[in-house]
């Protein structure tokens, strides 16, 4: 019996590499950057003056702190959860909660707080569950969105209480709302267009196919997003309760946000009033 030798999917003379090798090194890689990562992110830390924070602070007080920081994540996954749950797919919620922490822990390192992980978070879903591609980034895409939703609504009362707060004296104040009310109006817009079965990414992605047809990598790309987009329509539509209770939980979780840091300065000595918080 002759046994097959896998092509090798680089060859380097005498040193060839099969797929199945190829993956293993750059897993071994990833998991090599993850110090250096770290070292990148804490290389300023002061761990003496940490030290002295945590004392003063205590530890009744850090596992307060703790616990609201479970808490607040878990909100973050569960609305990930329901969201799953209203498209039809019962995971295990500890599942989402882990797929949500991989997403977020790589963009933690990506440039820009809020995107980097949510290809992670497909292809789990796609790998480890089975989910389609589309319907798996079309959940992310519902989730993300809120997320941007709650995150910029906050962002502009928060300019709001700045500038009607007397906190930027001297400053154009006035005009620092408009950046934050131009950036929650976008993914609203997105979002009631979707909801009107309009399908703005793809169908500049088919714009581009159109002037590009002998590549077919647009060809796919344009499929994928015009399914996944047709996938987050039937979702509002068809989901109005999940998607009124993911909303709740965003814009609560933000509330859970401000009184946890609220409680932090508390904990360290500071008191403040709702508005400097």
């Amino acid at each position: 019996m002759i046994r097959k030798i896998p092509n090798p999917m680089f060859n380097f003379g005498l040193f060839s590499l099969t797929e199945g090798s190829y993956r293993r090194i750059l897993k071994y890689m990833f998991w090599l950057l993850i110090p250096i990562l770290l070292w990148w992110s804490l290389r300023d830390l002061s761990l003496a003056e940490v030290s002295i924070n945590l004392r003063m602070v205590g530890l009744e007080a850090i596992l307060i702190l703790i616990a609201f920081n479970v808490l607040i994540f878990g909100l973050f996954s569960l609305r990930w959860w329901l969201i799953l749950r209203a498209q039809g797919y019962k995971l295990s919620f500890i599942s989402v909660i882990s797929y949500r922490l991989s997403g977020f822990g790589v963009t933690y390192f990506t440039p820009g707080p809020q995107f980097g992980g949510e290809p992670l978070q497909v292809y789990l879903l796609n790998q480890r569950e089975g989910i389609d591609t589309s319907a798996a980034a079309a959940s992310v895409t519902v989730d993300k969105l809120l997320e941007l939703l709650a995150n910029f609504t906050f962002l502009l009362v928060g300019v709001v209480v700045l500038v009607f707060g007397g906190f930027l004296v001297g400053m154009i104040s006035a005009g620092l709302i408009v950046f934050p009310f131009i950036l929650l109006v976008l993914p609203a817009i997105y979002l009631i267009a979707l909801w009107k079965r309009k399908f703005p990414i793809s169908s500049i992605v088919r714009k581009l196919e159109e002037r590009f047809p002998n590549h077919a990598r647009l060809h796919r790309i344009h499929n994928t997003l015009l399914e996944t987009e047709k996938l987050v329509s039937k979702f509002c539509r068809e989901n109005t309760l999940a998607l009124l209770a993911a909303t709740i939980l965003s814009y609560g979780t933000w509330i859970l946000v401000v009184f946890e840091f609220s409680l932090m300065l508390r904990y360290l000595g500071v008191s403040l009033s709702l508005a400097q918080v």
